[in-house]
């Protein structure tokens, strides 16, 4: 369907948009304000993200109708379980 074309090519479109020139590393090593935003957690695959969807939001590109924004949009993901603590 058009919906699910449109967002694998928005997606490779997209993937770096606003790219800081640094990496995760760096981000979290400096504890800057992206890395305290994203929890330090893939810090810049969130930044990138979330810029995209802000402009899309902004600019209401390409006319995505509500639904359809929140079809592309992502539902966060709950956080994988924690593993046991070994036996002493």
């Amino acid at each position: 369907p058009f919906l699910q074309k449109f967002a694998l090519f928005f997606g490779a479109l997209m993937h770096d948009y606003n790219h800081p020139g640094t990496t995760n590393a760096f981000e979290v090593k400096t504890q800057s304000d992206r890395a305290i935003e994203h929890s330090n957690r893939s810090v810049l695959e969130h930044h990138h993200l979330a810029k995209t969807f802000f402009l899309l939001k902004a600019n209401n590109f390409l006319g995505l109708s509500n639904h359809e924004y929140t079809e592309v949009r992502p539902r966060r993901r709950p956080s994988p379980p924690s593993m046991p603590s070994p036996l002493p």
